[in-house]
């Protein structure tokens, strides 16, 4: 999916590995139980003139999370506006 999306929008803007420990570090073949277990970590991220867009892959306790994201930059302060009214309710 990176080599996809690099192919259509170019360069990432950011491309981040994390590594909570180097346990599995120099072991290739145990990178998928590294994610799955929450000691590594990927992110990548594009802009476009009007879209945000963000790859993540992450986990934890054996589940783990593949994300794409798209958002418009044009309704960002829209979502803003949104998350604040929902955190608001969360107290």
């Amino acid at each position: 999916v990176k080599a996809l999306l690099t192919e259509k929008y170019g360069s990432p803007l950011a491309d981040n590995v994390f590594w909570k420990n180097d346990l599995f570090k120099d072991e290739p073949a145990s990178w998928g139980l590294a994610v799955a277990t929450g000691q590594l970590s990927y992110f990548t991220s594009w802009e476009t003139k009007g879209t945000s867009i963000i790859l993540d892959l992450t986990g934890d306790n054996y589940d783990i999370d593949f994300e794409l994201e798209y958002s418009s930059k044009a309704l960002r302060s829209l979502e803003e506006e949104l998350d604040k009214k929902a955190a608001g309710t969360e107290f």
